[in-house]
């Protein structure tokens, strides 16, 4: 990411300004998912992929929509279990929960 903010957008960033952006923009980023994720179709197509994460495998569940072409649900956990593949596949039937403005 530091590499692509330098040579396309001409902007410097370290490792760890990007490291330290990204930890704090998550949480943002998530609530923001969760409240505007939209209606699910009838018809979902799920994965799973694992990323190394200091030294641990950490695993995403993600369910799309193949009709809207968007994700509807995505799950990360450091277990490859069926909990956490349920986990996913329960968010994509449950509303969005819009929150309140402040």
């Amino acid at each position: 990411t530091a590499f692509v903010l330098r040579n396309v957008f001409g902007l410097q960033a370290s490792y760890q300004t990007v490291l330290n952006y990204s930890e704090m923009a998550a949480y943002h980023c998530h609530k923001f998912n969760m409240a505007h994720k939209g209606e699910a179709d009838t018809l979902q197509v799920g994965d799973e992929v694992y990323a190394k994460v200091a030294g641990r495998n950490w695993y995403a569940f993600l369910f799309l929509s193949p009709l809207r072409r968007k994700l509807t649900s995505y799950h990360c956990s450091p277990e490859r279990d069926e909990r956490a593949a349920t986990t996913a596949l329960k968010e994509v039937s449950e509303p969005s929960r819009k929150t309140p403005r402040k």
